[in-house]
Parts: C-alpha cells; structure tokens; sequence
C-alpha cells in the first residue's frame, strides 16, 4: 500500500511537469556532473547555462 501511494505521489509530479522543464533539469545535472569532474568554476557554468 506505501509503496503504491508512492507511485502515485510521483507520477503525479511527473504529470505537472512539462517536457521543457524536465528537459532542462536534465541538461543541468549533466552540467553538473561535468562541473564537479572537471572542476570548471560556477561562472563558466552559469555562462554555459544561458538560454539563446
């Protein structure tokens, strides 16, 4: 019973979610990812993250 109130709970986050935004909270967690290995400073990945 918990764990199916728990996939509700998140396929109802998912539906408020548009593609665009989900898009977008993946592009930055790869930037992320790629920062930390790197160790690129925040201002080039805040430059990298600026929409066009």
């Amino acid at each position: 019973m918990k764990y199916t109130f728990s996939r509700l709970r998140t396929w109802d986050s998912r539906s408020k979610v548009n593609s665009t935004e989900r898009n977008l909270r993946a592009a930055f967690a790869v930037m992320s990812s790629i920062q930390s290995k790197l160790e690129i400073s925040d201002a080039v990945v805040e430059t990298g993250s600026v929409s066009v």
